[in-house]
């Protein structure tokens, strides 16, 4: 499905709604490793679907966020809209099956 979402914002020119900087953002990574490696130790598979529902919701919100920014009526704002929606459905598929006790 991210695939499908992929190819139809390629098209678009994304950079007139996020801003620039010319200072690159340095990541250390100096907890990463770590952090995951402690957290998978002590994963269950709710754990798993919490944490894909947790990236649904906030794909969601970007698309909301880029909504927004478009012109209200065009056809970039109706798109995010849309993966908007689609976002916030893959979050109930997952959240219903931890709800039914997967």
């Amino acid at each position: 499905m991210e695939e499908e979402y992929r190819q139809k914002l390629e098209p678009l020119f994304l950079d007139k709604f996020l801003q620039k900087s010319d200072e690159p953002v340095i990541d250390l990574h100096l907890h990463d490793k770590r952090e995951i490696q402690e957290t998978l130790e002590n994963f269950m598979p709710e754990d798993v679907l919490v944490m894909a529902a947790n990236f649904e919701n906030d794909a969601r919100n970007l698309y909301l966020i880029l909504a927004n920014k478009a012109s209200i009526g065009s056809s970039t704002r109706d798109l995010f809209l849309k993966l908007a929606e689609k976002e916030a459905q893959h979050k109930y598929i997952i959240e219903s099956q931890l709800n039914t006790g997967i």
